[in-house]
């Protein structure tokens, strides 16, 4: 099932949409699972897959378009407390900044490709 979920902007009429592939709730927590314009999405928490190395701005794609929505505190967050990365399977906590969200979480995911 996708539905589509237009994010809130706060001087603009809802624009662009996210798709929300899926979604389950376990126990009072709703899980969205969404492609596309995730910097954008109101949330509590935003989880997002990137490199070990957590160079968001550099990463492309929607960790480059996470850095740019929540602005450099949430680069200068990462380096002052995962200042050598994280592993796979970890994941570094930031505040959102100016995220609409409380915490985004950037982790490091196995690496499909093997």
């Amino acid at each position: 099932m996708v539905r589509e979920v237009a994010p809130k902007t706060e001087n603009s009429p809802r624009q662009r949409r996210s798709k929300v592939c899926s979604s389950t709730q376990i126990g009072g927590i709703t899980i969205n699972l969404v492609t596309e314009e995730l910097a954008k999405f109101e949330a509590d928490v935003l989880v997002n897959s990137t490199s070990p190395n957590l160079q968001l701005k550099s990463g492309g794609g929607v960790s480059a378009s996470i850095s740019k929505e929540a602005g450099p505190a949430i680069e200068d967050e990462i380096r002052r407390k995962y200042p050598g990365g994280i592993e796979v399977l970890e994941f570094a906590e930031t505040s959102g900044y100016r995220l609409k969200c409380k915490k985004a979480f950037q982790a490091e995911m196995l690496n499909r490709k093997e």
